[in-house]
Order: structure tokens, then C-alpha cells, then sequence
């Protein structure tokens, strides 16, 4: 899965999409533009990647209570 930011604009309501690596990355796209000049919104579509494979969720699931 690829990865990268589009923004579309209309009277100063940015709307973001696209996908990122992480919730750090979604955060920062949406900080930088709010704080161009002349944007009264952000609206943050930003999707995370996912490609989380079995043998990353299983050592947590083996010790969870659940």
C-alpha cells in the first residue's frame, strides 16, 4: 500500500485524504495545514496503513486475558 497526502481546498476548508504510516503521521499532516494562512477547517479523511501481519498481533494476543 502506497503511501502519501492529497488536500483539496474550498473557501478556506482544507479537506486531507490519502493514507500514512501511523497516527503521528495523520497528526502532522493536519497541523502543518492549519497552519497556513487564510484555513478556517480542516477536515482530516486520512486513512492509516494497514499491513499488520499475523505475526505481529499473535505475541499479544497469547499473553491477553481476553
Amino acid at each position: 500500500m502506497s503511501v502519501g497526502v492529497e488536500a483539496t481546498a474550498a473557501n478556506g476548508n482544507v479537506t486531507l485524504i490519502g493514507t500514512v504510516r501511523d497516527t503521528t503521521e495523520r497528526a502532522a499532516a493536519e497541523l502543518r495545514v492549519a497552519g497556513l494562512t487564510g484555513v478556517r477547517s480542516v477536515k482530516n479523511d486520512i486513512q492509516m496503513r494497514d499491513d499488520t501481519g499475523p505475526a505481529d498481533v499473535i505475541p499479544h494476543v497469547q499473553g491477553s486475558p481476553f
